[in-house]
């Protein structure tokens, strides 16, 4: 996954990411930090929905996974239109209670980052 990963391949290094997910054992951490890998590939192509969707799900296995949440914010702080992709991520997980904290906690982002541009 790693060399796939460096080497802009990102749909094998995604795929590759996610077979060892289903082989990594209960090890929280290790779970995340997969995650969050697969949330950088995600993000290097370009498909921002599924790098958050990836950030969020690290963060469910594993709630103090600091580059989780500093990929997250840094894809928010670029990223401004994710109104939708919030609502969308909403729609989704509406049956999942701990991912839809993770959303609130998204939209609160987003608040707190439309209002500081406001400001400037």
């Amino acid at each position: 996954g790693d060399t796939l990963y460096e080497d802009p391949k990102y749909q094998e290094a995604l795929a590759t990411y996610t077979e060892a997910l289903l082989k990594t054992p209960n090890d929280q951490v290790i779970k995340a930090n997969k995650l969050n890998v697969q949330g950088i590939i995600a993000y290097n192509a370009k498909n921002y929905m599924e790098a958050v969707k990836c950030y969020n799900e690290a963060l469910v296995v594993c709630p103090t996974h600091e580059a989780a949440k500093s990929n997250r914010s840094n894809l928010l702080n670029e990223k401004k239109e994710f109104r939708s992709l919030i609502q969308e991520l909403r729609d989704v997980n509406k049956d999942n209670p701990t991912y839809l904290q993770h959303i609130n906690d998204l939209e609160a982002q987003v608040a707190r980052i439309n209002s500081s541009y406001l400001e400037t």
